[in-house]
């Protein structure tokens, strides 16, 4: 491992779909990243400490490039299925 890549912008995700939980979003997107080889992925239950999300996502990555590739994925995906970030 080289050296530590600083944090990223914070994003806000927001669900067109009335019915899907933010729980089913957060896992999806430990799915997603999980395939596209992310690594030390830990999903944070949030909700009780922040009123900004309910759930972290956070993981690690190689390089800056995958991480771009990362976020560019899980937003492709999640919008395929029909939620909007």
């Amino acid at each position: 491992m080289g050296s530590t890549i600083g944090p990223l912008p914070i994003q806000t995700y927001t669900s067109f779909m009335p019915n899907t939980e933010p729980i089913k979003i957060a896992q999806r997107a430990v799915e997603i990243a999980s395939d596209m080889q992310a690594s030390n992925i830990v999903l944070l239950d949030i909700k009780n400490i922040a009123s900004f999300a309910d759930y972290f996502v956070v993981l690690s990555a190689d390089s800056m490039r995958q991480i771009n590739a990362l976020v560019d994925d899980i937003n492709l995906q999640l919008k395929q299925e029909g939620i909007r970030i």
